[in-house]
């Protein structure tokens, strides 16, 4: 996605007509950048070729249904140096897939590969609590960063889940611009984590709901 809007800014339905035309060239060219040349593609290595295919024309038919809309960055960099207590700093960073623009309001757009939990949190301390929606919890992590690095600038985030195209984006918060008042309460629950995990008074212990160990990297250590 980086690659078919990658010469664009300004995106309406003429643009995704056009861009839908250079679906299957941008594809073979990522293939081909990353792997091997399209014709040594083999058995089910062709099958997923299709499916990102799939997948990129599902992704700009959603684009379609928002339009106009113009691009502000794509897989950006973004950090910021976060005071956690009068003499201790961390550095937050992420790397956002996609901001857009429409109506003066950005919205980080994050690409979803796996299963997204769907469902809306009670409040921002659940996103904290809860590692089912770490999906959630990293959209408003880096809508958070975004509106650090702007500030006065209205912040939107949504989770564009390829499993689930046809259901349209999950937009966090109703789909509503966050508040200052949301922000600063997401900035005091992450300082309040980043404290606990600074701290040797708390100590690391492994969790008793082991699925969570699934894709940890770390698993091997504790032997999971």
């Amino acid at each position: 996605m980086q690659s078919i809007y990658s010469d664009v800014i300004g995106v309406d339905k003429n643009v995704i007509g056009y861009l839908r035309k250079k679906i299957d060239d941008i594809v073979d060219q990522a293939i081909h950048e990353e792997f091997v040349a399209i014709n040594q593609l083999e058995g089910k290595n062709i099958l997923f070729r299709n499916v990102i295919r799939e997948l990129v024309n599902r992704i700009l038919e959603a684009d379609l249904n928002y339009t106009p809309f113009t691009i502000k960055q794509l897989e950006k960099d973004v950090s910021r140096n976060f005071a956690i207590d009068s003499t201790v700093n961390v550095k937050l960073y992420g790397i956002i897939d996609r901001v857009d623009e429409k109506a003066n309001v950005l919205r980080i757009v994050d690409y979803k590969t796996g299963r997204v939990d769907k469902r809306k949190p009670a409040d921002i301390a659940e996103l904290f609590a809860e590692p089912k929606l770490k999906e959630q919890f990293q959209a408003m992590y880096y809508a958070y960063l975004t509106s650090a690095s702007i500030p006065g600038q209205s912040v939107k985030s949504g989770l564009m889940a390829l499993r689930s195209m046809g259901e349209g984006m999950i937009m966090l918060n109703n789909d509503e611009a966050f508040t200052a008042e949301q922000f600063a309460e997401f900035e005091a629950q992450l300082r309040k984590l980043i404290l606990e995990i600074l701290s040797p008074e708390f100590a690391f212990t492994q969790t008793k709901d082991e699925s969570r160990c699934v894709y940890c990297a770390y698993r091997e250590i504790c032997e999971r």
